[in-house]
């Protein structure tokens, strides 16, 4: 795909005098140029089949309440489609994971290696003990940064400045918002206040759950700490391009 997207990545490169840089940086702008695509698909697929549903929230743009993504566990009604969403979904993460594996090893590749082991194993773990509705929502939660974080990673390496400068406010904005104020929200809603829905048995299904969700939170927050000492160090007279590599060690 990539024979639709090069040459305009390549001219407008930033890097104009070593070739082996510029390629590399085009083939970067290239990848996360598509991966922000399908990001941009995901949120409005996910939107599209939870807009109606009675279990996502007004903060996430539904109309119902986290609590009722548990009515009649362990016996869910999947809303249509949202079964192909998920499980679509999580091939994308397996090949994020496949894809880290193979790749060569940067400064971040043992926080990014954690981030899809715990991501890949709320995706099955949910998936295997019919959690897939609270699941779902928080999996269409993290999408919606991620479109920004893409095109942030797909701009800086050209001489678009102005949209890579809206895409990194678009990031901070969104990052805050749905990593840092709306999922702890979520992970209390789905883990702690829903009460005794195995009637009395000992299943440690929720335990588990909640203990991901937090190791993903506190990889949002180190993550959201290096994206605002990026903007600092560029609002205090930084190059864009310095700000940008801070970019590198998020999701």
């Amino acid at each position: 795909m990539n024979k639709y997207t090069w040459k305009f990545f390549y001219n407008n490169c930033k890097e104009k005098n070593n070739e082996q840089v510029r390629l590399s940086k085009t083939q970067k702008s290239c990848d996360h140029f598509y991966k922000g695509f399908y990001f941009i698909v995901a949120t409005v697929w996910g939107f599209v089949m939870m807009k109606d549903s009675d279990f996502l929230p007004p903060y996430l743009f539904g109309k119902g309440d986290l609590s009722r993504s548990y009515e009649n566990y362990p016996l869910i009604n999947w809303p249509a489609g949202l079964r192909v969403y998920y499980m679509s979904t999580m091939g994308y993460h397996l090949h994020m994971l496949l894809h880290h594996m193979m790749d060569h090893v940067r400064h971040d590749y043992m926080e990014m290696m954690l981030h899809h082991l715990v991501t890949l194993f709320l995706y099955g773990f949910s998936y295997l003990t019919n959690m897939t509705l609270s699941g779902a929502a928080v999996m269409y939660l993290h999408d919606i940064a991620d479109v920004f974080t893409q095109y942030v990673r797909c701009f800086c390496e050209t001489t678009f400045e102005t949209a890579t400068i809206f895409s990194v406010v678009g990031m901070t904005i969104t990052w805050f918002y749905t990593r840092i104020l709306v999922l702890p929200f979520v992970i209390y809603k789905v883990c702690f206040a829903i009460g005794d829905i195995y009637h009395g048995r000992n299943f440690y299904s929720l335990s588990f759950f909640s203990v991901h969700l937090c190791i993903l939170y506190v990889l949002h927050i180190y993550w959201f700490g290096l994206l605002l000492r990026a903007l600092s160090k560029f609002l205090s007279g930084g190059k864009l391009q310095e700000a940008s590599d801070e970019q590198k060690k998020e999701r």
